[in-house]
């Protein structure tokens, strides 16, 4: 993701003077029908719509809970520009120039068709009680962008499950911010009414940040990379429950809102201060990794992008503890296990436990190997439909987490070594882990190459 003001200086694209051109007419177009509009001679009509307020907000463990709401209706005036903008506007010597000035960026009726449709954005404006001059260069650089070629600059507001704050606030850096809700997230504004108590499904934690859509449209790839990164930090079932998104020029194409599937976040995790810098570094470094993993086809059917399905799955499920187990121990299969050979629960639990041994995450080599073949065992029992007659429902939801934890911080490690993009480079790095159990040479060098990498919190 880029910095915000990286994404701005883009704008030396088109010529200073082209700039200069387009932010004239906006104020040209606002003046003209401000004009009209307070001369009278514009017929305005009302439209109503209801506000949704939250009145009250509540905190109780860091968890905020609205406890009162209340609804307004607002009326709106509104009127029709087609017709002034065709007979005013389309007319004027500044129309005319900038016409020509975007005709030799894209093709003719193009440019007509995303000049009227910025013109007459800016009629709408003319309503309002005044117009500041930022608002219209804002609006116009990013009008400049769009006409470039560029993606659109949008500004996200993600509500998150699975993920509880100690603070208020925290910054992550490149604009990225996680914060709590507040009043305002829970009020809404619409001409049907606003969204029922149960579709705000109300959140522990939003996720702001900035990004590029290839189209004015949500960028999937970008939300999910930047959710992906929180899931991987620590052990929690990280959700988007609600997200709203902010076009720049907000003018021309408004908001969205999109209302994912609502489940239950198993696991959670608490952000303290102490987590702020390690979080911060964490996202710095493995945001990147992550995103090419879900736009790259040529990675989609790669050992690691099938890893981590298996793992988003197990880690999201509510289904309960038999199929996050199985869906456990199918990621640390994609890992560290050979295609087309039968190697069971002996050869994956020394796999695993040799690798995590290398990172020492604070877990012997003999624990860690007893809770992996004992999920295995489970998994078989539960894929071949038998009961599992050892333990009880608890011992279930102990392994479940136990291999959850273990499966996280295999795919960080074999995130960062990138060598799972080809079946050559992970049958490599297998047989050097196989020969670090008897080999104090090859263990000591495959301790070098992990030292130093993240692990995030456990």
């Amino acid at each position: 993701m880029l910095p915000f003001p990286q994404m701005v200086a883009r704008l030396v694209a088109m010529t200073e003077s082209g700039r200069a051109e387009l932010l004239g007419l906006a104020k040209k177009v606002v003046a003209v029908a401000r004009d009209h509009v307070h001369s009278g001679k514009a017929a305005i009509s009302q439209f109503s719509s209801i506000r949704t307020i939250c009145d009250e907000l509540q905190f109780r463990d860091c968890r905020p809970t609205p406890t009162r709401f209340s609804q307004q209706i607002v009326a709106k005036p509104w009127w029709d520009e087609s017709k002034f903008a065709e007979t005013a506007i389309e007319t004027l010597p500044e129309y005319a120039s900038c016409l020509s000035l975007i005709s030799r960026l894209v093709e003719s009726d193009e440019a007509t068709r995303r000049l009227n449709g910025f013109c007459r954005a800016l009629c709408r404006l003319s309503l309002e009680p005044e117009v500041p001059e930022s608002l219209l260069f804002e609006q116009t650089a990013e009008f400049a962008e769009l006409l470039d070629g560029c993606s659109e600059l949008l500004q996200l507001c993600s509500w998150l499950h699975g993920i509880v704050l100690a603070e208020s606030r925290y910054d992550l850096g490149g604009g990225i911010v996680l914060r709590h809700p507040n009043k305002a997230d829970f009020s809404f504004e619409n001409t049907t009414g606003g969204p029922s108590h149960d579709l705000l499904s109300f959140p522990t934690a939003i996720l702001e940040y900035k990004c590029r859509a290839p189209s004015p449209h949500l960028d999937q790839e970008e939300v999910y990379s930047s959710v992906e990164c929180l899931r991987l930090f620590a052990l929690g079932s990280v959700r988007v429950c609600y997200t709203r998104g902010i076009h720049r020029c907000h003018i021309m194409h408004g908001d969205f809102q999109v209302f994912p599937p609502r489940q239950h976040s198993f696991y959670e995790y608490k952000v303290g201060t102490d987590d702020l810098t390690p979080l911060k570094t964490f996202i710095a470094a493995i945001h990147p990794l992550l995103l090419p993993l879900r736009r790259d086809r040529e990675l989609a059917n790669s050992p690691l992008r099938l890893a981590l399905d298996r793992y988003w799955e197990g880690l999201l499920t509510d289904k309960g503890a038999d199929l996050r187990i199985m869906q456990a121990i199918s990621c640390l299969d994609a890992l560290l296990t050979r295609s087309g050979r039968q190697e069971g629960k002996h050869c994956l639990g020394q796999r695993v436990a040799a690798l995590l041994g290398l990172a020492d995450v604070g877990v012997g080599r003999p624990e860690i190997y007893k809770h992996v073949t004992t999920a295995y065992d489970i998994r078989n029992k539960f894929v071949h439909g038998e009961p599992y007659k050892k333990g009880n429902v608890n011992t279930k939801e102990d392994e479940a987490r136990a291999i959850l934890d273990y499966a996280r911080i295999c795919l960080l490690l074999c995130l960062q070594l990138g060598l799972w993009a080809t079946m050559p480079q992970k049958e490599a790095f297998l047989d050097d882990l196989d020969a670090s159990l008897l080999d104090g040479r090859v263990r000591n060098d495959l301790e070098l190459k992990v030292k130093g990498l993240l692990l995030g919190k456990h």
